[in-house]
């Protein structure tokens, strides 16, 4: 039961590391939003991979390259309309 909390702080915390990244990093950003969308999208494959693939970490690598993806999504969400 903790762990599926500790999973969820983690994924509702990517919005908020995606804010600060945004407001801290505006010129990286338009000149990375190409290569943030690619790796969201790799970063998304991979996760779907991992989690189907049968070993130890499956769940937390799973959760991890979500938040990636959660993060780079965002950051160019909030780029579009700042």
């Amino acid at each position: 039961m903790l762990k599926t909390f500790i999973y969820i702080i983690i994924l509702l915390l990517s919005f908020l590391v995606s804010y600060i990244l945004s407001k801290m990093c505006k010129d990286e950003i338009k000149n990375w939003k190409k290569r943030f969308n690619i790796i969201a999208i790799f970063s998304l494959i991979l996760g779907i991979i991992v989690y189907f693939i049968d070993f130890r970490y499956n769940i937390p690598v799973s959760l991890s390259l979500l938040f990636i993806f959660l993060v780079f999504i965002e950051i160019n969400f909030i780029d579009n309309f700042m």
